[in-house]
């Protein structure tokens, strides 16, 4: 495998300076509005991804994520890297003995959590018009694969709001984080 040229280093500085800058800046206008940090985070990448920049300016979004396969992957692997360590502070900083009792709590939560959307997707895959189906005649195996969709959260902007709240040791954050990894554990096997 080659060496990343200095080009290449060059644009993947500037992706990361150019994400950071916007996210940083976002998530400060989301928390004077009273929101989560992450918000504003998020709102970064949608700003910067291709359905905003991407569309509006096309020429800025192909300078600032060009097409090259090597720094594309670098970006990705750092984008990773970042979750992945979002999620073992997370780990570190739970205290599970606060679940200790609170199992019939976390299950009626997570089991709500499922099965409110999943109806909810049921209902929505039944009631797209038969034009924006690929094969409308299989309706249901859509309309269950929606309601499957539907309830699979992220476990890792749950976990950024809580801390953004400082809610990850109370009681009630915990409850969330817990219903959560139920929510997404049972959505992935569905």
């Amino acid at each position: 495998m080659d060496h990343l040229s200095d080009a290449q280093i060059l644009q993947f500085l500037i992706q990361v300076g150019a994400l950071l800058l916007t996210s940083r800046v976002l998530a400060e206008v989301m928390k004077r509005a009273g929101q989560a940090a992450v918000i504003g985070e998020l709102l970064a990448g949608i700003l910067l991804g291709p359905s905003i920049l991407g569309y509006f300016a096309p020429a800025a979004y192909g300078w600032l994520f060009p097409s090259d396969p090597v720094v594309v992957h670098l970006l990705e692997s750092v984008a990773w890297l970042g979750a992945v360590i979002l999620l073992l502070y997370v780990g570190l900083e739970t205290n599970l003995d606060i679940l200790r009792g609170m199992e019939r709590t976390v299950g009626l939560v997570s089991g709500l959590g499922v099965a409110i959307p999943m109806m909810a997707g049921i209902a929505l895959g039944l009631a797209i018009p038969a034009s924006h189906l690929v094969n409308p005649d299989q309706r249901i195996i859509f309309a269950l694969f929606i309601a499957v969709a539907i309830p699979i959260s992220a476990v890792p902007v749950i976990a950024k709001i809580l801390i953004d709240l400082g809610l990850l040791r109370r009681d009630l954050g915990t409850l969330i984080l817990a219903a959560g990894i139920v929510d997404d554990t049972t959505g992935w096997l569905l």
